[in-house]
């Protein structure tokens, strides 16, 4: 599945029975050097990730998703609450360092 963002950044998802692997920003990404980040959201509702101000995607709730991100996309992050909330959504902020080729990561949202 291929979506289009303005100033051609494409987001793809590829699906099986058991993961979905989610590769951003840049739609030639298997000839860049990537890492993947791996989201566990262990609460009530779903939240948007964002990292360096990129949205990369969306972990549903007491879900798990995997991304695969080009090791440039790296900084400031947070985790932005999408329903269930009554006044504001709960934003979690980290930080996801510098990755090489390679790496993984986990991030575990509690």
């Amino acid at each position: 599945m291929f979506v289009l963002f303005a100033l051609s950044v494409c987001l793809t998802a590829q699906e099986d029975s058991t993961q979905r692997i989610v590769s951003f920003p840049l739609a030639d990404v298997n000839q860049q050097p990537t890492y993947t980040l791996v989201v566990k959201n262990q609460k009530h509702d779903p939240y948007i990730i964002y990292i360096g101000g990129r949205r990369i995607g969306e972990v549903p709730e007491h879900g798990e998703e995997q991304f695969k991100l080009s090791t440039d996309v790296y900084g400031r992050s947070e985790a932005k609450q999408v329903r269930g909330f009554r006044f504001r959504p709960n934003i979690i902020e980290f930080e996801v360092p510098e990755q090489e080729n390679g790496d993984e990561l986990t991030m575990i949202l509690e």
